[in-house]
């Protein structure tokens, strides 16, 4: 893919964008990646294959595509002016903060599959995750090359893995607060001042109701995604060991 076929199909793009999508090719482009078990991003990637599609967000700023999804899911993969890799449908939810990032955390989720998975945590639970492990795990600390904004990996003694997961079900959460803002802007045109009236049409055309839950401060009852933790095989869980009477 050349820089005059990136500028004949993406003509609304700066320059600056081009160049970086230039790099990003000559780098990534046509690296083929496994798949992943169906709980993480539904499977994950096929791989770096850019299709040169671009997109301009308020208050993000210029995004593009740099992979395809392994199956059809409701949003795409984007990075934004910063480099950062995230997930995009009528948000934008920043996952890491580098595409190489990503690509550590990608290729640790694909070595679990020869480990054992001996817990996990759901929803609400997934803020316990790190002061659960680290209270039966000795030296559980991040891992800086697979760290992320909402996903994370963290690495203790004997071999132990905990991996968090928030990106996919923070863009749902904040897909669903779009549909709720707007589904009170359409309350307000039919039932709303004229001023009323006119905001929420404004609202209703870019998804910007006013709201009183702002989209970085999740409700109680809100899903947060999951998180999991791992053992090498053979070895028994960190609970079991720490509690001897505990079934797995």
């Amino acid at each position: 893919m050349s820089i005059e076929f990136l500028q004949e199909h993406c003509a609304e793009a700066p320059d600056s964008l081009i160049e970086r999508m230039i790099t990003f090719i000559a780098r990534w482009d046509g690296l083929d990646l496994p798949p992943l078990p169906g709980d993480f991003y539904e499977g994950g990637v096929l791989g770096f294959s850019m299709d040169a599609r671009v997109e301009h967000r308020d208050g993000v700023g210029w995004l593009f595509d740099p992979c395809p999804g392994r199956t059809s899911v409701p949003y795409w993969y984007g990075v934004d002016e910063q480099d950062r890799f995230g997930l995009v449908c009528e948000d934008w939810v920043p996952t890491h903060p580098t595409v190489e990032a990503w690509f550590e955390s990608y290729a640790l989720i694909h070595a679990t599959g020869q480990m054992r998975r001996v817990t996990a945590f759901h929803g609400q639970r997934v803020q316990e995750a790190v002061d659960a492990t680290a209270a039966v795990v000795p030296d559980l600390a991040p891992i800086p090359e697979a760290c992320g904004i909402t996903d994370a990996w963290w690495q203790g003694g004997d071999g132990v893995l905990l991996g968090i997961f928030r990106g996919e079900a923070e863009l749902f959460r904040r897909e669903t607060l779009i549909a709720e803002q707007r589904q009170r802007a359409t309350a307000k045109l039919r039932n709303g001042t004229k001023a009323d009236r006119r905001a929420a049409r404004k609202a209703v055309r870019h998804g910007k109701a006013k709201t009183d839950q702002p989209a970085d401060q999740p409700n109680k009852d809100d899903d947060l995604g999951f998180a999991v933790v791992y053992v090498p095989q053979g070895s028994p869980s960190p609970w079991a060991a720490a509690h001897p009477r505990r079934k797995e």
